[in-house]
């Protein structure tokens, strides 16, 4: 009966925060399905310059694999969260992954002046709000890949309809240079 009682409390100290995260961000930490993320990393090319960041990085579906896929690069794992965060720093002390970095919080306040790839997996009213810090933070040329939906004045270079469960759609945009949009 006691474990019963500790089991329980343990699934309640985590599903609290979850409902709590949801309500405040407006989003479930819902992971990168296995075919989005290969289309995604499809459109990456061999080398990519600068830090990769994973906007909203949930349970790390995505940014574990662009740390092994580049490991000359630093990957940054952004997640407000904390069930999925600490799931990441339990993730992370397993694969020990040295050029990825893990942060708990809000990702618009993150500074993306060094970004060679910003991968994004959220809804699209923050998605508008992501495009805007993008335009004025980003060097012109930086990858931009959406999960779900694309920047809503970029135009894609790419978009891949994919054939998983919940007919996810990924998005290949570059931040524009001075003057364009």
């Amino acid at each position: 009966m006691t474990a019963a009682l500790i089991v329980l409390a343990v699934e309640i100290a985590l599903v609290i925060p979850l409902f709590v995260y949801m309500a405040r961000t407006g989003i479930s930490p819902v992971p990168t399905t296995r075919q989005a993320r290969r289309a995604a990393f499809a459109a990456m090319p061999d080398r990519l310059e600068g830090t990769l960041y994973d906007l909203g990085a949930g349970w790390g579906t995505v940014a574990f694999p662009l740390a092994k896929r580049f490991p000359e690069n630093r990957v940054v794992a952004i997640e407000l969260s904390p069930v999925p965060w600490l799931f990441m720093l339990l993730r992370a002390r397993l694969s020990r992954r040295s050029n990825l970095v893990i942060r708990r919080r809000d990702f618009l306040k993150e500074t993306l002046g060094d970004a060679g790839l910003v991968f994004v997996y959220q809804y699209p009213s923050l998605v508008a709000t992501l495009q805007a810090k993008l335009a004025a933070e980003a060097r012109p040329g930086t990858l931009v890949i959406l999960n779900g939906c694309p920047l809503p004045d970029w135009h894609p270079e790419r978009a891949t309809e994919v054939d998983d469960l919940i007919l996810s759609n990924v998005f290949v945009s570059r931040a524009p240079g001075a003057g364009e949009a």
